[in-house]
């Protein structure tokens, strides 16, 4: 399994990438999510996507990564 060695600074550095789209930010929070779910500040994440995308995206990123997590297992 693919792991992060710093979590919540690629999720956020994937974030302010803005080439990149919620699919893609989503599949790391899925490998976040699998892999080190209490090390990522959860906050600081909701936050950045919240900003850069919207309240509405942050639901539909988070609920995609999930769906990843779901479907691996």
């Amino acid at each position: 399994m693919f792991e992060l060695s710093t979590p919540t600074g690629t999720i956020l550095n994937e974030i302010n990438v803005l080439k990149l789209k919620q699919a893609e930010v989503a599949k790391t929070c899925a490998i976040a999510i699998q892999t080190a779910m209490n090390e990522v500040d959860w906050k600081a994440v909701n936050d950045a996507i919240t900003e850069r995308w919207s309240l509405s995206a942050r639901e539909r990123v988070l609920t995609m990564a999930w769906k990843i997590v779901e479907n691996d297992s």
